[in-house]
């Protein structure tokens, strides 16, 4: 009895999993099945509501069209990512819907994958785009075409005698991810793989099960290690927050183990994701010992303003300037989300 809503950009792949959802509608018995359409309000972009406007009332399914004001949403793939996300939210709220379908494909995981991977991300970050997150705690996102390729959608909306659109944005080499797309990708295809897509998607999926693994093991090392601030009588500080932890159990972890348990106590402190630099740093401190110099018992240099690790004795304490405030605490995923 899901409510449902379809982002659909009138390309392939958004107009591929529109058609595939209204002709699954009966069979899963959905009690809303609508189209979102976010106009960014570029200049190339004209048309191109309309022309999902008319796709939906041929297939009878509501139609949703959310608009920037011109010049509002800059012309980058974070900046428009973000707003789209934005206005699913807004919209799956007003129409009281429960899901967000995306038409992300096998290709899209393959080009996050290398594009990670050339800057320098670990097995979290490389692992496959996940089927599923949550935007909100009562909405969540889908994604079920990332077994299906982009060749492959367009094949299905010509044998369906869809007309798609082809994003004239997707199409200019002047972003990391096009470039991969249109040149890195089709290089390594012609010389060195012909499967590459294949090939890649396979290795993200190996990572992502590892670090999934890795994740979860580290979650419990987490918590087997935590100190009870309270028990050391160490007062709460309303512009101070501060947790404690075990040296012990994290030293005798692998160090693959090791970096997971930072990672994941690091991300409760601080707004942004640590980074590598932040958790060699307390992966140092972690593993060294009480007759070094206090300096390198201390982790500070690569960390924010007033935010620092430290050990002492048996013990590590993790000091952040201030609370975090719970509208921008942060998960991370095996995904990096």
């Amino acid at each position: 009895r899901h409510r449902i809503l379809i982002a659909a950009s009138g390309g392939r792949d958004s107009l591929c999993v529109a058609a595939a959802m209204q002709k699954l509608r009966d069979d899963f018995m959905w009690s809303y099945l609508g189209i979102v359409h976010c106009d960014h309000a570029w200049p190339q972009d004209e048309g191109v509501p309309d022309h999902v406007r008319a796709f939906a009332a041929q297939r009878k399914l509501p139609f949703i069209l959310e608009t920037a004001a011109p010049g509002a949403v800059a012309e980058t793939e974070t900046a428009a990512r973000d707003w789209r996300y934005s206005c699913f939210e807004r919209a799956a709220q007003k129409h009281s819907c429960d899901t967000i379908i995306t038409g992300h494909t096998l290709s899209d995981t393959v080009e996050t994958l290398v594009l990670n991977a050339l800057r320098g991300s670990g097995s979290a970050g490389l692992g496959a785009v996940p089927w599923t997150r949550r935007l909100t705690a009562d909405l969540q996102v889908v994604r079920p075409m990332l077994n299906i390729k982009r060749e492959e959608t367009a094949a299905f909306c010509r044998a369906a005698g869809i007309h798609f659109l082809d994003d004239y944005y997707n199409t200019v080499v002047d972003s990391p991810r096009n470039r991969v797309r249109l040149e890195v990708l089709p290089y390594v295809k012609r010389h060195f793989n012909e499967s590459i897509e294949d090939a890649l998607a396979r290795t993200a999926q190996i990572l992502k099960a590892d670090s999934e693994y890795i994740e979860a093991q580290a979650r419990s090392l987490v918590q087997s290690a935590r100190v009870d601030i309270g028990a050391l009588g160490i007062p709460a500080h309303a512009h101070k927050r501060t947790d404690a932890y075990c040296v012990e159990p994290l030293r005798q972890a692998p160090l693959s183990l090791q970096r997971a348990a930072v990672r994941a106590i690091l991300a409760a402190m601080q707004a942004r994701a640590p980074t590598f630099d932040q958790v060699e740093d307390v992966v140092r401190v972690i593993n060294g010992d009480d007759s070094q110099p206090h300096r390198d018992r201390r982790a500070s240099r690569n960390f924010p303003a007033g935010c620092y690790a430290v050990r002492k004795q048996n013990r590590i304490y993790f000091a952040a300037a201030a609370p975090i405030p719970q509208s921008s605490s942060r998960i991370v995923s095996s995904t990096g989300h």
